[in-house]
């Protein structure tokens, strides 16, 4: 038993490392690829949206059922409020539009053929790699802390889960929907509460609610690929 407890830890660590690694080398190598390429210039804003989406994954690393209990509220509050800004890395996308990517016809009109311009697919490269991998590595930040407060509460069952979870991502598309559209920053939660109180009670309309809908579905489809990716067995049967 006590084996087997430490071999988990030992993966555990491991797998906080290796987490950690591949963030910060992914924000070096976005300054030098990406913030300092006049070319790119652009895309800079990747830098940033990068490093506040490793924030709530390495806030989750501090998140467990047995943490005092003053220590684990106050994280996860912060976790939170930043959360959504991982699974928001996948609007980015849309900023793709910047490199004009249609071939265009003589009078102008798009052709609905895409360019190859290899600046372009090396820019698409980069933000897929970093889009998909700030949206699974966060949702999966989302589910340890989902775990930690079931394991607090003692209400571990799927349905529990689940629902939290639903909650949980509803709320972060509501915070993607903040981000994109008001620009609200999570720092204005400190920086600017009355100004961000406001906005909050006056963004609720029949388009934010269809937004939410489908930005949740996205979230809990990645949600339920990272489940189905836990269950499925080792090519060894174990």
């Amino acid at each position: 038993m006590a084996g087997g407890l430490t071999g988990q830890m030992a993966r555990e660590r491991t797998f906080r490392w290796i987490v950690r690694s591949v963030f910060w080398t992914g924000l070096l190598y976005t300054y030098l690829a990406i913030f300092r390429q006049p070319v790119f210039a652009p895309y800079r804003f990747l830098l940033e949206n990068l490093f506040l989406a490793y924030v709530p994954v390495e806030l989750s690393f501090h998140l467990e059922g047995k943490t005092p209990r003053v220590v684990f509220w106050a994280v996860f509050a912060v976790w939170f409020f930043f959360y959504p800004n991982a699974p928001y890395m996948l609007t980015d996308f849309f900023h793709l539009a910047l490199c004009d990517p249609y071939i265009l016809r003589p009078d102008g009109a798009r052709t609905g053929l895409l360019r190859p311009d290899m600046r372009m697919w090396a820019m698409f490269a980069n933000m897929s790699a970093l889009a998909l991998f700030c949206t699974f590595v966060g949702i999966l930040s989302m589910h340890r802390v989902v775990s930690a407060l079931l394991q607090r509460f003692g209400r571990w069952t799927m349905c529990w889960q689940a629902a939290l979870v639903l909650v949980v991502t509803t709320a972060a598309s509501v915070g993607i929907y903040l981000g994109r559209f008001p620009r609200l920053h999570t720092a204005h939660l400190v920086t600017r509460p009355v100004e961000t109180a406001k906005l909050l009670s006056s963004i609720w309309d029949l388009r934010l609610l269809e937004f939410v809908v489908m930005l949740t579905a996205l979230q809990m489809a990645v949600w339920g690929l990272l489940l189905l990716l836990r269950a499925a067995p080792s090519r060894n049967g174990g």
